[in-house]
């Protein structure tokens, strides 16, 4: 059984992020420069929600590493194959992470909207949605997530969308609720994402700052 989505409230120490039906782009660029005004003040940004980091798209180069290291033996530079080799699995090492996200990669903190009274946050392409992510093979209402408050954990599950929610390679049958790890690959559509849990993503921010001031 799914558990029910805990309160979705937030308080950040510094400059606390938009969160639900917000038309407002958070980049990694404008999280880094997040924590480096509160570090500078001898304080950390405050970690209560989980967060899903954008992908950067693959370089032809890349996919066909992947693709070896995967025994592929086809042509391996159209679109299904980059998202096929984005898929290959958890990445839990937060300094291999950093090579895999840009700069401007788009940063959606996991937390209910104000005016939503679903007991989940809605993923989809409908500007009604709390995460709302623009891509033609990305239904209206796509997916949702549980966070179990209680016991520490969020809950993944497809809303029987037409091109399916991946997790880690795997497409989640309608329904199915999957629960969350550190660095795991989620794809909607053609959107490609990281899960990382609120001190992990601190913690995956700060590393970029301070690899940044090197």
């Amino acid at each position: 059984m799914v558990p029910e989505a805990g309160p979705g409230v937030a308080i950040f120490l510094r400059g606390a992020p938009p969160l639900g039906y917000s038309t407002n782009v958070i980049t990694i660029a404008d999280e880094v420069n997040r924590h480096a005004v509160a570090l500078s003040e001898q304080a950390r940004v405050s970690a209560l929600h989980p967060v899903l980091v954008e992908a950067r798209p693959l370089s032809v180069k890349e996919i066909v590493a992947r693709a070896h290291k995967m025994g592929w033996n086809t042509h391996v530079s159209h679109l299904g194959d980059e998202m096929a080799a984005r898929d290959l699995g958890p990445i839990d090492d937060l300094s291999a992470l950093q090579t895999l996200v840009s700069d401007t990669a788009h940063v959606h903190f996991v937390a209910k909207g104000f005016e939503n009274q679903a007991p989940y946050i809605c993923i989809g392409r409908a500007k009604r949605n709390d995460l709302v992510l623009q891509d033609p093979r990305i239904s209206s209402l796509h997916a949702a997530l549980y966070i179990d408050a209680e016991q520490q954990r969020v809950v993944l599950e497809d809303r029987g969308s037409s091109n399916g929610t991946y997790v880690n390679g795997r497409r989640l049958r309608p329904r199915e609720p999957v629960t969350l790890g550190l660095g795991d690959c989620l794809r909607f559509g053609n959107r490609v994402f990281y899960f990382l849990p609120p001190d992990r993503y601190r913690d995956f921010v700060e590393l970029r700052l301070s690899l940044q001031a090197r």
